[in-house]
């Protein structure tokens, strides 16, 4: 049994006899994972205590070991292609757990790899979290840019993508639960979701009627928030996975799960081993990972514009989004538009005539306005200008600045600038 997203984090480069014989690993494996994989089921709704438990791919048997000690069940029998050492896992669990027997309870079994030695319906729970296959394959082509930015398109009916397949089958959907975060895939570095689906002649599949851009991906769909960079990230031959099944209601629970966990890993190199059938993870690839943690990213500000003022001030002015709230790309929905950071944060960067360079960054603003002083203009660029190019980012307090967005201000963008009135002034950033 393993727990999702769970690595030997702290023990190396995974793994070796001698690792997996390491206190840490044990700790790693008998505390952390298996309260990760009680974590995932009470999400679920289920409780283990008393219950008759199964786990396909039971590995060196300490997770199992953590999930019987903590859960209780009144039976949990590991299942495993290699078998596994039940007087090894002994030896290990009087060492560093203090547990002087395994529990009669707790049996590990040998099975075939396509079948287990037990009776039908003689569980009430079986199988790791992660045993369900993946929906994954391959992009046939080249997804092409939207032709307008993706938060303003209901969907995009131009753009069509095309997938083979190396496991698993699609369906289509009703928009509106698209919308509401059935049927999504991660395309190469973008996530979009999928009204219609079409098996072709050749056994791949055709998506059409895309939502694109979805939790602000933008930037892999060729878009700085809603301005078209002209930059298409994608390729024939990216990885497609399917991260939401068809068939989720709106307003009903989403299919896109966030799995939380601490956000001391943000930064750290991390080590991965697939394991299929007939292959030893002693033997298997590492695979390394670094979490950056995207998905806390703040979106990309949209309609970034403003205006001069009488004193040739330039007042930047632009809307933010929201990741928690909003609608699937963090717009204002109904009366929700809450900040979803600790607090309301960006920073404005001016940009040289070329767009190439930065010439002066606006830091810390707490408002969705900056003012460029005529005196710096006249600094920067030898006099005012009629027009600068600006790059906008709403910041986290976990993973600073977010998603890009940008824009040429002054530039009429629907948002009036509030200017001081007499004996106010303007409270810039730093």
């Amino acid at each position: 049994m393993s727990a999702p997203g769970t690595t030997a984090a702290g023990v190396g480069t995974l793994p070796t006899r001698e690792t997996r014989s390491s206190p840490a690993w044990f700790q790693e494996h008998f505390e952390d994972a298996a309260g990760q994989v009680l974590e995932f089921f009470a999400d679920d709704g289920a409780d283990l205590a008393g219950k008759d438990v199964a786990d396909i791919g039971a590995g060196d048997g300490i997770i199992d070991l953590g999930v019987f000690t903590k859960a209780s069940p009144a039976r949990l029998v590991g299942f495993d292609i290699v078998p596994t050492d039940r007087d090894r896992l002994l030896e290990l669990a009087r060492r560093d757990a203090g547990i002087e027997e395994l529990p009669d309870a707790l049996e590990f079994r040998t099975s075939l790899p396509t079948s287990l030695p037990a009776d039908d319906a003689s569980f009430d729970k079986e199988g790791s979290p992660e045993t369900v296959a993946a929906v994954f394959g391959y992009a046939v082509g080249v997804l092409g840019v939207p032709s307008a930015a993706p938060w303003t398109l209901l969907p995009d009916a131009v753009n069509t993508a095309t997938v083979m397949l190396a496991n698993g089958t699609l369906a289509g959907d009703t928009l509106d639960n698209v919308k509401g975060g059935s049927n999504w895939f991660l395309w190469g570095d973008e996530i979009i979701g999928a009204e219609t689906v079409v098996q072709n002649m050749d056994g791949s599949w055709t998506l059409s009627n895309l939502l694109r851009g979805l939790r602000g991906t933008e930037w892999a769909a060729g878009y700085w928030g809603d301005f078209s960079n002209g930059v298409n990230t994608h390729v024939s031959g990216e990885l497609v996975v399917q991260i939401s099944a068809p068939g989720i209601p709106r307003g009903g629970a989403t299919g896109v799960v966030r799995y939380q966990d601490s956000a001391t890993i943000l930064g750290k190199l991390l080590y991965y081993r697939g394991v299929t059938l007939g292959q030893d993870i002693t033997t298997a690839d590492d695979q390394d990972f670094t979490i950056t943690g995207a998905d806390l990213k703040p979106y990309s500000p949209i309609k970034v514009g403003g205006a001069f003022n009488s004193f040739n001030d330039l007042v930047i002015t632009w809307q933010r989004r929201t990741r928690i709230g909003g609608d699937e790309w963090g717009n204002e929905l109904g009366s929700s538009f809450p900040i979803s950071e600790e607090s309301e944060l960006y920073d404005v960067e001016i940009l040289n005539a070329g767009g190439t360079a930065v010439v002066r960054t606006i830091s810390n603003l707490t408002t969705p306005l900056a003012v460029y002083l005529e005196a710096n203009q006249v600094t920067d660029f030898g006099s005012v200008q009629s027009s600068y190019k600006v790059n906008v980012y709403q910041k986290s307090a976990t993973v600073g600045r977010g998603f890009k967005g940008h824009g040429v201000s002054p530039a009429s963008n629907g948002i009036t600038p509030v200017y001081p009135g007499s004996g106010q002034f303007y409270v810039n950033g730093t």
